[in-house]
């Protein structure tokens, strides 16, 4: 799910926010020199898609019987998920395994930047003794070791960047003030590799909720933001609260923040890849295209043609292999809530269903499509099965939950076989090291 990219970039200072724009910083500091910017786009960072790809496999945080977490690497070559130890011996049941981590410390992200691997960990239960920590190895889990603490435990938001000197992120966290009590705010953070140290670059302003890095450009970085607007309706006396969301772009040239693009979910929907964004207009059915390169926004020429019959629908939030896929949502005979799920090219307009298919994780008696994680240039990673696994979660009294946990089935699946609907997968095999 994760797609890395290196463009070039004149790293963007965020202190440098001039008052040229709406809620901009008043401080100013030196322009950094020019970098290239690895970039990883959403759903990869995200907690809930613990995935990060690199140019020969992916990396996955895996659930282990005992509550426990282990990193593990799907080898696009041989077909292998391997833990990422190099140990022969190991068993992969403590802090000695290299690829190893604790419930309670376990891993809310993975980041690949350059020729390294980064996780961050939250302290589960979310205790100020025991800090956040970001650690940094080698792509083959070597040299693992601790980069980071982070005392307030900070909660990442979606969107990670490096420039091979820093980490840039948002993230949730408690702000200790000269007077008064402490606040709580989304703040964009640099993190030195060489110091292991983190700075607050920008703090969001209190109605800018759900800020993300969304991705970067030549010399402009875009961050989406979700921010509360009353909206008076013909008869009404008092307004309806919708949720205006945002892309602003910082150029760093002409030291100016302006908005890109505003929509709500009732006019829009949007679909990310590595390199911009597709707008959906549900009024007219036609896509627009935010490209990070050159910052335009072109129009599509075709007009979507979406199948009929449907109570309503969905985009996903990520586009895949150059498509958009669409959730038709309609209603069971329980008066559930499920979907079928189509494509969508954006070159022509049509759409068509996508049938391939598994038994849901959550409701069994129900199909579910397979999940895509991860993508290469001509396949992806997919989970198309689930089986279930018995797991003692600990808790912060000491002792111990029954919390069976559903762990995924993978293979790999040419693009051309998952459009075509053709189950033709390529199914990895367990190795005991790396």
């Amino acid at each position: 799910m994760k797609r890395a990219k290196t463009v070039f970039l004149i790293l963007l200072s965020l202190l440098l926010f001039s008052a040229c724009g709406e809620g901009a910083p008043s401080q100013t500091a030196d322009l950094p020199a020019p970098k290239d910017l690895s970039w990883e786009t959403p759903p990869a960072t995200t907690f809930q898609h613990p995935y990060a790809a690199a140019k020969e496999g992916a990396y996955y945080i895996e659930n282990q019987p005992d509550g426990s977490k282990l990193l593990v690497y799907f080898d696009y070559q041989s077909l292998k998920k391997i833990p990422l130890c190099s140990d022969p011996g190991c068993r992969h049941q403590d802090e000695t395994c290299a690829a190893w981590f604790s419930y309670e410390a376990s891993p809310q992200m993975l980041f690949v930047g350059g020729d390294k691997l980064y996780t961050y960990s939250i302290n589960y239960f979310m205790k100020e003794e025991t800090p956040a920590v970001w650690m940094e190895m080698g792509l083959n889990g070597a040299g693992r070791h601790e980069l980071c603490r982070e005392k307030k435990n900070p909660i990442l938001h979606d969107g990670v960047a490096t420039d091979g000197e820093n980490l840039y992120y948002i993230a949730d966290t408690v702000i200790e003030k000269e007077e008064g009590a402490p606040e709580k705010a989304s703040v964009l953070t640099r993190l030195s590799l060489t110091e292991g140290s983190a700075e607050i670059w920008y703090s969001f302003q209190e109605n800018e909720k759900s800020a993300e890095l969304f991705g970067v450009g030549d010399g402009t970085f875009y961050i989406y933001t979700l921010a509360p607007k009353k909206v008076f309706r013909e008869g009404q006396e008092f307004p309806d609260i919708i949720h205006q969301r945002t892309i602003r772009r910082f150029q760093v040239s002409t030291k100016t923040w302006t908005p890109v693009e505003e929509w709500t979910v009732e006019d829009t929907q949007i679909a990310q890849d590595q390199d911009g964004v597709w707008f959906f207009d549900k009024a007219s059915c036609l896509l627009r295209r935010l490209d990070y390169a050159t910052g335009e926004i072109t129009r599509a020429a075709a007009k979507v043609e979406l199948p009929q019959g449907y109570e309503n629908y969905a985009f996903d939030s990520t586009a895949w292999g150059g498509k958009l896929l669409v959730k038709m949502q309609y209603l069971t005979p329980e008066g559930a809530v499920w979907y079928d799920l189509y494509a969508i090219d954006p070159a022509t307009g049509k759409t068509w269903p996508l049938t391939l298919t598994m038994p849901s994780a959550k409701m069994p008696e129900e199909e579910t499509p397979i999940q895509l994680c991860a993508e290469t240039q001509d396949s992806f990673l997919v989970v198309y099965g689930y089986e279930q696994k018995e797991r003692l979660i600990p808790q912060e009294d000491g002792t111990l939950l029954d919390s069976p946990i559903t762990e995924g089935k993978y293979a790999l699946l040419a693009k051309e076989d998952y459009f075509a609907n053709r189950p033709n997968y390529r199914p990895f095999t367990e190795a005991s090291a790396a």
